[in-house]
């Protein structure tokens, strides 16, 4: 039998619905120690039969605190615990089960209607997190939990839920990953179907996009693109020096000439067509070349705070303001200097202005932060007006014939962030990470949507040649919808996501 492979958000996806875990999904399969609080992720107990020796593995209340982020001061703030970090925290299953009023967790009845994923089923002797995996039946519940050295960490059905024994737990302050739109383990958004919008073929004609070849290494095409309120897109045309504009159907419209150094995204806000160009000598600095129109003509200016040049990453659409990632100093490559996201002066001066996150919706920022060590692993910080939540994630890649299953290591990265009214919309390329399961299995490209809609985890249309160098795979449209520029051997394809 042919076998298939698909990839998972933290927990299983089926038939291309997704069931979103937190940090506890990533321990599944370690080891059990009694009194641990540490594993290395490679799917199995390295210390079998080694119980309460100080071992691999967390136990059942080190497996709720590291999951919960508590503290080891008793304080109701949040902690981030690396997988590696041997902390058990100073919370038996007793004080989940009968928690004081001064401790970061309190008692909530175990109704359907009340408990959310994970909070805790808790007795004098066990506690298990609550999994968002629908449960076969009415009677049971799907529970994540370290619960022998036997067993190890897994998903379990239980009926804790009917047990006199247990009460239901809750962190204080705790939110699913779905916020600021929690919701149920139902309330996620189905694929869609992507429809072709338009196909702009390579060629030296003035209405087609330009593309170069080489003997070895990838080819290079058209970089980024964006779509503009009427519907129109915009292309980055690099190898022709200009950025090509085509209506919503791909019939070519003009072209703005004149960009001196090759692009690398692009980005439009309000009548403007902004450029992030590079300079040959590959320095990270990044040049902004703007065009404002109608029948403007390019100006350029240095991504700079106080005058000093920056290095840049990428643009983080927005529709009234020019958002870029920042790396430090372009001239300390140490790397020290400022990061994360910055609005820029421009036209004009290039000056930055730091901001808390990508801004999306009313108020909100949006940060994606790895997890040191990994690569497949992130954690989603959202802030604004009510407060901050930071939710895990992680993404690994489940391989098999039907029936049977095993998860293999994976390599995730996630970018591309991108505001759709209340939303945010990521790109996330994934692939396995051992040589041998990358030709067995290949790769694919994925949507995360995060917001205040239904979440959103679908797998994207892959290109039919190497697209290493193209920087823009996604974009947001004038009606909601998200737009999706694949390479093709004789063209760039232009999707609609409605």
């Amino acid at each position: 039998m042919k076998r298939v492979f698909i990839f998972v958000l933290l927990v299983s996806v089926a038939l291309g619905l997704i069931v979103v875990g937190p940090y506890a999904v990533v321990a599944e399969h370690e080891g059990y120690e009694g009194g641990g609080g540490c594993w290395d992720n490679n799917n199995r107990d390295d210390t079998p039969w080694q119980l309460d020796s100080n071992v691999e593995g967390p136990d059942c209340s080190g497996l709720v605190f590291k999951t919960w982020e508590l503290q080891n001061n008793g304080g109701s703030g949040w902690t981030y615990h690396d997988l590696l970090q041997n902390d058990h925290g100073p919370y038996s299953s007793y004080n989940y089960h009968s928690p004081l009023s001064t401790n970061p967790f309190y008692r909530v009845s175990k109704s359907r209607s009340v408990m959310q994923y994970m909070d805790a089923f808790a007795k004098n002797g066990h506690v298990a997190l609550l999994s968002s995996t629908p449960p076969p039946n009415g009677n049971t519940d799907v529970v994540i939990e370290a619960y022998t050295d036997t067993s190890g960490v897994g998903a379990n059905v239980r009926t804790y839920r009917y047990d006199s024994a247990y009460s239901g737990v809750r962190r204080k302050g705790w939110t699913p990953d779905c916020w600021p739109n929690c919701g149920s383990p139902e309330d996620v958004e189905p694929p869609a179907r992507w429809q072709r919008v338009a196909f702009i073929p390579f060629s030296g004609r003035a209405q087609d996009l330009g593309r170069m070849t080489f003997p070895e290494g990838p080819n290079s095409q058209p970089t980024s693109f964006g779509v503009a309120l009427d519907g129109s897109i915009w292309i980055d045309d690099r190898w022709k020096s200009r950025v090509a504009h085509y209506s919503p159907t791909g019939r070519y419209l003009g072209a703005i000439a004149g960009l001196r150094d090759r692009g690398d995204d692009l980005v439009l806000v309000s009548d403007r067509v902004v450029v992030l160009t590079r300079e040959v000598s590959l320095s990270g600095k990044g040049a902004l070349m703007v065009w404002s129109g109608p029948g403007g003509m390019w100006t350029q200016a240095t991504v700079n705070e106080n005058g000093r040049p920056l290095r840049t990453g990428f643009f983080a659409p927005s529709p009234s303001e020019v958002i870029v990632e920042l790396g430090g100093w372009d001239d300390d490559p140490s790397g020290a200097g400022p990061r994360g996201f910055a609005q820029v002066d421009i036209p004009g001066s290039g000056q930055v202005h730091l901001l808390p996150g990508y801004p999306f919706g009313s108020g909100m920022y949006f940060r994606i932060l790895p997890v040191p060590g990994s690569d497949h692993e992130y954690r989603l910080q959202f802030s604004g007006p009510s407060g901050e939540s930071v939710q895990p994630v992680g993404i690994r890649v489940q391989v098999g014939d039907p029936g049977a299953t095993r998860i293999v290591p994976a390599i995730a990265g996630v970018g591309e962030e991108t505001a759709i009214g209340d939303d945010v919309v990521m790109f996330v390329r994934v692939a396995p990470s051992r040589p041998a399961d990358v030709d067995r299995y290949g790769g694919g490209w994925w949507l995360l949507r995060v917001g205040r809609s239904p979440v959103l985890w679908e797998r994207l249309p892959g290109p039919g040649v190497g697209d290493d160098i193209q920087a823009r795979h996604i974009a947001a449209g004038p009606d909601g919808g998200i737009y999706l520029m694949v390479a093709r051997k004789s063209g760039m394809e232009i999707l609609r996501r409605p």
